[in-house]
């Protein structure tokens, strides 16, 4: 261990991505800011998923679930265990598979150093949601301003 744990940073990045083979895989890397400097850390992963395939060809319904399995539609994201593996299931009824940020937030522009780019908060949300969806982002987590991006 390197310092005191009450003055450090940590920082663990995940990353959910589609390789060069449509392969949608996990991998992490850490990072321990101590005292002015960076620390690379080894991270143990409790369970790795299974490289899923994913085809070319995938339609998704309204709510970004995979449109060709359905099971009863109830209105609401839940969660059921299909096949002994257990998934996100979209309101509709389609398998999801959430790909999301844990805190999207606007900051402001408080100090006047930058000039704001958005006339209001609803503008720089819109631009945001329109970004986080053209890199395939379909969820927001729990630290993130979603009143702001309800509207």
């Amino acid at each position: 261990m390197v310092g005191d744990r009450r003055n450090r940073l940590s920082i663990v990045l995940t990353a959910l991505c589609i390789n060069s083979a449509g392969m949608l895989c996990l991998g992490e890397d850490a990072q321990v800011l101590d005292r002015g400097k960076w620390h690379a850390r080894s991270v143990q992963t409790v369970g790795t998923p299974a490289c899923v395939t994913l085809s070319d060809n995938i339609t998704l319904g309204q709510y970004g679930g995979i449109a060709e399995t359905k099971i009863a539609a109830t209105g609401f994201f839940r969660t059921e265990r299909i096949d002994g593996k257990w998934w996100f299931i979209d309101p509709e009824g389609h398998p999801f598979i959430s790909v999301g940020l844990c805190s999207v937030n606007h900051s402001g522009v408080d100090m006047g150093l930058v000039p704001s780019l958005f006339d209001n908060q609803s503008g720089w949300a819109e631009a945001t949601s329109k970004l986080l969806k053209s890199h395939g982002f379909n969820t927001l987590g729990c630290w993130s301003d979603w009143r702001t991006f309800r509207r």
